[in-house]
């Protein structure tokens, strides 16, 4: 196939059971509905969702049906992979897990393989990759060597702020790139869990964050704070030739009722 295919990203929504709920003073099923009207309005011809973790805040079944009414409005094909805030059994025993969301843990389009890895640990904010789903990656790129990969997870595997110690991160990201490093067909990474945006480049590959739909962080020399940025998304066209178009898009305003202190969370 010789075609482009064109994802959005969404992470970090962080939604409660009660649609009122506030996490920073922040009504996070508010922002959400106002990140995808903003992308409704604005993207065309779009292929697939990605939810890259922390759906919920509560762990309720409830909060996880709100995401999957919120994102359903998009009429696109939807996956999605845990973060640190989710739960999984109240997670696969909602709508995300049961129709209208994909539980595959990877999936074929176009020239490209698109592989979502769990680097939860059950009752830690910080990630790990399990021997087991390290495999899978390194199996998967051997698989299916002829396609592009793009490789996404929640927990980020590089330091966002160099200069400070990051105790949330992913806890082995040397073992993760051992495997990235070994398959030349890795062309993109993305993650969430840091509600921020960025960039970098390692080898080749394209290492990207998403900005959290609900409030965004930024990493101080001790910790992390509240920024004053506006909730968005990322767009991610995914090339025929290999190469990644990517863009943020965010809200024009700051949400209501966020509570910016300019001290560490």
């Amino acid at each position: 196939m010789n075609q482009s295919i064109k994802l959005l990203q969404f992470s970090d929504t962080h939604l409660f059971a009660d649609g009122d709920g506030r996490m920073k003073g922040v009504k996070t099923a508010v922002t959400l509905e106002a990140v995808v009207d903003l992308a409704k309005s604005v993207e065309h011809e779009v292929d697939y969702v990605l939810v890259t973790g922390d759906i919920s805040q509560d762990c309720t079944p409830a909060s996880y049906e709100l995401a999957a009414e919120i994102f359903s409005r998009l009429g696109r094909p939807a996956y999605t992979l845990p973060g640190n805030h989710d739960e999984d059994i109240p997670l696969k025993q909602s709508p995300l897990m049961s129709g209208l969301f994909n539980a595959e843990n990877h999936f074929l389009a176009g020239d490209w393989i698109v592989i979502l890895l769990d680097s939860v640990i059950h009752g830690m904010i910080a990630g790990r990759l399990s021997h087991d789903e390290l495999v899978r990656l390194d199996n998967l790129l051997k698989k299916h060597a002829d396609k592009h990969a793009l490789v996404c997870l929640h927990h980020n595997p590089v330091n966002m702020r160099p200069d400070r110690e990051d105790p949330v991160m992913l806890k082995n990201p040397d073992d993760f790139f051992a495997v990235i490093d070994s398959h030349a067909n890795v062309r993109a990474v993305i993650w969430g869990h840091v509600h921020q945006e960025h960039f970098e480049e390692r080898r080749g590959v394209r290492l990207m964050a998403c900005p959290s739909t609900c409030i965004q962080f930024k990493p101080t020399s001790t910790g992390v704070t509240i920024d004053e940025q506006t909730p968005g998304y990322r767009r991610i066209v995914l090339n025929a030739d290999g190469s990644v178009t990517t863009k943020v898009m965010r809200l024009s305003a700051l949400p209501e009722g966020l509570e910016v202190t300019g001290e560490d969370l």
